[in-house]
């Protein structure tokens, strides 16, 4: 192959990876912002992997249609059924730390077989020790 066809070809391929290069940047950049405003309105942050278990204790091999919901990875924001109801001060239950220490609140679970769970919907439960925030407030 001539010299001037490889320059030509090599040029292409340039500019072929710094075109994909921009529009794969350009993607990454606006997906974090729409997950941080979501972040704050009825989710649970995850600090440890998680799976979702049934109402029996048990892990589910599907959640809502698919087996890629069934485990959670760290980090990831979910969404939770409940409300967050007022406790007793020095209550013994995961609680949020607000900066009012008079005020303290809670998101109710559930034990089953001696583990505590959140509910997140569609019959979904996750472990309460792998959960770090609740409406970015930490436990």
């Amino acid at each position: 192959m001539k010299l001037s066809k490889k320059i030509f070809l090599g040029s292409i391929a340039g500019i072929l990876i710094l075109g994909a290069g921009f529009s794969v940047s350009q993607q990454l950049k606006s997906t974090p912002i729409t997950a941080a405003t979501t972040s704050n309105n009825n989710t649970l942050k995850l600090v440890h992997g998680a799976y979702v278990y049934n109402k029996k204790g048990r892990r589910l091999k599907k959640y809502c249609g698919s087996w890629s919901n069934t485990h959670l990875r760290k980090g990831t924001n979910v969404q939770y059924s409940g409300t967050i109801q007022p406790i007793e001060k020095d209550s013994k239950q995961y609680y949020l730390l607000n900066d009012d220490n008079y005020n303290q609140s809670w998101l109710p679970y559930k034990k089953i077989k001696g583990k505590y769970y959140y509910s997140i919907g569609h019959g979904g439960y996750i472990n309460a020790a792998n959960v770090n925030e609740i409406d970015g407030q930490p436990l």
